[in-house]
Parts: structure tokens; sequence; C-alpha cells
């Protein structure tokens, strides 16, 4: 199982730029972006992509690839994927939905809804409350530390989980800073469903799928469903094991199609005087920064299971990633649409839907990588200081060339050409040189912004 927070490049968020005035969008038409998708799978980084478009109350659905890498089905807008993380997001409404009701408060400490066997930790007189768990600042691990690697959620009880709860030192006071937890906000995933005296999937069919007629959205897939349920993939495009979850289904475990996802990215990009609305704007309301020890960066924001650019354009939105499966989905409502991708495949489609979203954030280009030897990629291998806090690593192994920025995971990155690189995501990286031909600068270009490393 893959639900860890992979950020890629400067910043784990897209820092979108302004259209200059005047200046005409370029808007991907319906062929033009099958195009894109059909390059992708050729190229070998997907089996099949499903993408859904809004635009206002515009609806359209584009894919291209088939249910598995050796299937003839294809997918379309009924095909049911992973949604990995965008769980979240649901589970961030849940809980705005339930301090509308006044069926909890945002500040009641976590431990109130706790079984008496277990023990929620606490640190200087700080408790964790379910706010910290909904906004990943409650000091709790990105997994608990009983679940071993080879493990996943499927067998992890909830008997384990209060056991490592009564166990666990945090490592900083609840609220203090920003860490990504998986662990965390499926936690408050359960509690809301036990507050609610129900399941967590119960809870959201009641609170969210049901209002929308999001008949596709569960946990549990029927028979029926199962026949519509994509086969994932891994990076290598081998097949990938399903993803189940005992408990903490909060982090990670539902389904969807892009039909039915469509109809939640309408509520949410036009919010209606009614019960759900208010959940959903009560769980963007509640936003705070990312600093910390997996912080994104300058311009990123966070809400109860939502994620926020603040630059220009904001781009509100989430990605999943399981061991098979990816998706993104976000709302752009300067320019009135909102976007989702799904992919059977682990590999990043991000950078479809944010290009989507706002044509500045360029795609990734797959199929321009090139070969370079290994004594000029042992030319950029070296630490550029961005800002006094943050530096981005640049490492080799053999050909493969690699960068890290402060406090973020190791990602690959590939040559276009001499000096010129990507990722896996929505940046560009550069190299500069002096008069005698030794790289002194990474420039990183995202969403039409440069971003200066000096080589130390």
């Amino acid at each position: 199982m893959r639900l860890t927070h992979l950020v890629v490049g400067l910043v784990a968020s897209v820092l979108c730029s302004r259209m200059a005035a005047g200046e005409p969008e370029a808007v991907l038409t319906d062929a033009a972006l099958r195009q894109i998708l059909q390059q992708r799978i050729k190229n070998k980084k997907a089996v099949g992509i499903v993408v859904g478009r809004l635009q206002g109350t515009n609806r359209s659905i584009v894919a291209a690839g088939t249910l598995a890498l050796n299937s003839s089905r294809p997918v379309n807008g009924d095909t049911l994927f992973e949604l990995g993380s965008i769980t979240k997001v649901f589970t961030g409404i849940l809980l705005g939905d339930m301090a509308n009701r006044g069926e909890v408060r945002p500040d009641d400490p976590a431990t109130k809804y706790l079984p008496p066997i277990a023990k929620m930790p606490s640190r200087n007189g700080h408790v964790i409350t379910l706010a910290h768990l909904a906004s990943h600042r409650s000091g709790l691990p990105g997994m608990p530390e009983n679940l071993t690697p080879a493990e996943t959620f499927a067998n992890y009880s909830m008997e384990q989980g209060f056991e490592f709860l009564s166990s666990y030192e945090l490592p900083r006071d609840p609220g203090s800073a920003y860490e990504y937890s998986n662990f965390g906000i499926g936690l408050l995933g359960d509690l809301l469903a036990r507050r609610a005296h129900t399941n967590y999937e119960q809870l959201v069919l009641d609170r969210i799928c049901k209002p929308l007629g999001m008949n596709d959205t569960r946990v549990k897939l029927s028979p029926e469903m199962q026949g519509r349920f994509a086969i994932g993939h891994d990076d290598e495009l081998n097949p990938a094991k399903h993803l189940e979850f005992l408990g903490f289904a909060g982090a990670g475990a539902l389904h969807s199609t892009a039909n039915d996802f469509l109809k939640f990215l309408a509520a949410v990009l036009n919010p209606q005087d009614d019960r759900l609305s208010k959940a959903i704007q009560a769980s963007q309301a509640a936003r705070t920064n990312t600093v910390g020890p997996d912080g994104f960066g300058p311009g990123d924001e966070v809400a109860w299971g939502w994620r926020f650019n603040t630059s220009s354009d904001e781009i509100i939105g989430h990605s999943g990633m399981t061991a098979g499966f990816h998706g993104y989905m976000g709302v752009n409502r300067k320019r009135n649409r909102a976007v989702v991708v799904f992919s059977n495949c682990s590999r990043s489609i991000d950078d479809i839907a944010l290009h989507l979203l706002q044509p500045r954030n360029e795609l990734i280009p797959y199929g321009k990588a090139i070969a370079l030897d290994e004594a000029t990629l042992e030319r950029y291998v070296g630490t550029y200081v961005v800002t006094p806090t943050l530096e981005v690593t640049v490492t080799r192994e053999k050909n493969e060339m690699y960068i890290q920025v402060t406090h973020q995971s190791k990602a690959e990155i590939f040559a276009l050409a001499r000096d010129e690189f990507f990722s896996e995501g929505p940046p560009r990286f550069s190299f500069r040189t002096n008069a005698s031909g030794i790289v002194t600068e990474l420039i990183v270009r995202q969403a039409g912004k440069d971003h200066r490393g000096v080589r130390k």
C-alpha cells in the first residue's frame, strides 16, 4: 500500500501565476486531451485514464486505455477507481457537517470519542483535537509505528491503533506544526463514525453520497460494481493488490467513477443553500499554513482534508495514490472549472489535472526524455540554496538523477537536454554554468515562475 504523501518539486502545490491582461487562454479540446492521454499510455506511463471536466455547468468525460494491461475493455466514465487520499476530503466534510449539526465541536479533544481502553497522547498540557486530526496538525506520525512495512490497513485493527496511541509520545505540541498523517485522519473518520453510531462508509453515504445521488462512490463494491472496477498497476505496469481497510477507512478507502465524482465537484464549484454545501464550506474555511516537518512551502494552506494554493488562481483539491491507482481532483473557482483525473497506474497524473485547471501548468514531457552520460550527470550533483531554510539536493545513482527538497521525499528527474530536466510533477529544472563551464545555479520553473537556487 502506498498512501504516503509524495511531494515532487520545489513545493508540493502548483504556484499559479496570473494570466497577463488580455492574454488568451488555450483550453484543450476533448480530441486534443484524448491524444495526450493516448500518448501517456503509449509511453507506458499509464494503462487507462479517465478525465471528467466541469466548465460552469457543462460536463464532459474523456477516456483512453483499458481496465487492465492486457484487456480489450476500455475505461470510461463509469469505470471504478480507488480514490486513495482523495477520501480525506470526504472525511473533512463529515467533520464540517457534524460540527454544523452540533454533534461535535472541532476543538473537542479527540480522546472524548475514544473508547475507555484507549489513551490519546498529549504534550505539555496540549491535547489533540478533532480539528488537529483533520488538518494534519496532531503530531501523530504518517503511519502508526506498529504497522509493519509488510502490512496494510487491511489487517490493522482499531485495537492495534488504540494500542499504538496509548504508548506513543508526541514529538511536538498538538497544533504547533503540520505533518501529513494517514493515521491521524483515518482515526478521525472512525471517531466521527463512532459518534454517529455507525461505520465510516455509512456516514459518507448518509451525509454526502445520498444527497448528491452518488451511487458509485463506496468503500465496499457490489458484484455489479466489481465488474466495472479497474485493475491497478504499479509504476512498472505490474498488477497491484487491491487496497482494503479493516479500520481507519477515512484515510483512503473510497472508490468512485468520474461520472459520479463530477456530481461532487459540481456541489463544490456551485454551492447551494443546503446542508451539504454548508458542510463543504465549513471544511474549507478552517485553513492553516503548512509550516512543519512535512510542509509544502510558501503559497500553500490546508483545511479539513483540503489543500489550497493561495497564489493568484486558487486551486483547491487533493491527490490520491495507492499501490495501483493515482487520482487528482481540483477546483479553480476563478475560472469556474473543476477537474477529476483517475488512472489505474500509480504514476502521477496530477500534471494533466493541473494543466486543465490552469493552462500555465506544464504537462510532463515523458516522450521527450533523453539519456546523458554519467560524466555529464555528475556535473549537476550538489546542494542548491533557494532560501535560508529551503535547499534542493541533487544526487546521482549511475545514469539516474534525483532531487530532494528540504523535508521532502527524493524524486527522480529526467533529461530533456543538456542542463534541462523534468520530474513527474509540475516543475522543470535548468542548470546554469559560469564562464568556466561549472554548474553554479539551479532554476526551478513552475507555472511560469522561476525559483533560483545557488550551489553551495
